[in-house]
């Protein structure tokens, strides 16, 4: 077990020519009292054999780091390279020699403790601003981004706001512009929030159930809701506009599991008819086919290796169609069914999907 070690040591810090104090000159020899001082950065024993005053500082440590200076201490090195101690004539050399400052680096455990303080204190401050930074350029970028899609929609479209900072939202209808106004229909008070993350379809089928609210707000208004375009807290907050088309056109999230796929539509309601393999060597899909995909649902296919080896790679290659009512749509899919090795069993990789438009 490692052992504290404190106490007090000593360094060089400057060195005097002799002649600079008469009274030592021609008495050198009754200084014969061995400085015997703790040193740690220098040896006291030197190459240097000149007759010649030094000026040493002493410290408190903790674990060899010094902590603070004690005071001056004066030594003679004689011609043997020794250091003899001249305590009893400190006074005398220190009015002779122009006072100096105690070396920073005696002070050096306090200078560390205060530099990580320092360090600390800037990390988090530099991490605090760069955050803050961060945050104020996305919601220059949204604000510019909701702006012009303002600027450039064409009525009917939609506008979603956030809440009373909560995490709910609300959606409203821009029916019309006429000049600087904008005629707008919205849901009862009752049922026009909806949680914080709800898919957008979600909101646009809701406007189609219930007899709506119309108002009418100006263009200033309506653009000083637009988020972070208002230097005062609101109540709302426009934080998407979405057109018909955004609404109204399918949202379908297409991604490889280990054991198939997995289908998830976040829009419009969508049917999945079937599938085609165009794989190299057909492997074993099951999916269920005509099955109907409402908004927030999901479907699985699953998939059966038709190589029984396992260190055989397969290549697969989908046709995936779809039917939302109005037109067929289809996705490609491919990837490659690889084994993990050491027990892992087998799994998807290098996949793309692909809308065949």
């Amino acid at each position: 077990m490692t052992k504290l070690r404190i106490g007090f040591r000593s360094v060089f810090n400057k060195k005097y020519e002799i002649e600079l104090f008469d009274f030592l000159i021609g008495n050198t020899d009754q200084f014969n009292i061995p400085y015997n001082g703790l040193d740690l950065w220098n040896s006291k024993e030197s190459e240097t054999k000149v007759l010649q005053v030094e000026e040493r500082i002493e410290y408190f440590h903790f674990m060899y780091i010094p902590i603070f200076p004690i005071a001056r201490v004066w030594t003679l090195r004689k011609d043997d390279g020794k250091l003899y101690s001249l305590e009893s004539v400190k006074y005398k050399i220190e009015s002779r020699v122009k006072k100096s400052r105690y070396p920073i680096y005696t002070f050096m455990l306090p200078l560390l403790v205060l530099l990580s303080i320092s360090i600390y204190i800037l990390s988090v401050y530099g991490k605090k601003h760069l955050r803050a930074y961060r945050q104020d350029k996305k919601k220059q970028i949204t604000k510019e981004l909701l702006l012009s899609k303002l600027d450039s929609a064409k009525a009917p479209f939609y506008i979603v706001l956030a809440k009373d900072g909560s995490s709910r939202n609300t959606i409203q209808r821009v029916d019309s512009m006429v000049e600087q106004t904008y005629f707008i229909s919205k849901l009862p008070l009752k049922i026009d929030t909806f949680e914080y993350g709800t898919l957008d379809y979600t909101y646009y089928s809701a406007l189609k159930k219930y007899r709506l609210i119309q108002t009418q707000v100006s263009k200033d208004s309506l653009y000083s809701l637009v988020y972070g375009n208002s230097y005062f807290h609101l109540d709302n907050e426009i934080n998407k506009v979405l057109s018909i088309k955004e609404l109204e056109t399918p949202k379908l999230e297409i991604s490889f599991i280990n054991q198939g796929l997995e289908i998830k539509n976040l829009g419009k309601p969508i049917t999945f008819i079937n599938f085609t393999d165009n794989s190299p060597e057909k492997g074993f899909w099951k999916f269920e086919p005509n099955l109907y995909l409402d908004t927030n649902k999901s479907i699985l296919g699953v998939y059966s290796t038709k190589n029984v080896k396992t260190n055989v790679n397969e290549e697969i290659r989908l046709t995936l169609t779809f039917d939302d009512g109005e037109e067929f749509i289809e996705y490609e899919v491919s990837g490659t069914y690889i084994d993990l090795g050491g027990g892992g069993g087998k799994s998807f990789t290098k996949n793309q999907i692909n809308r065949v438009e």
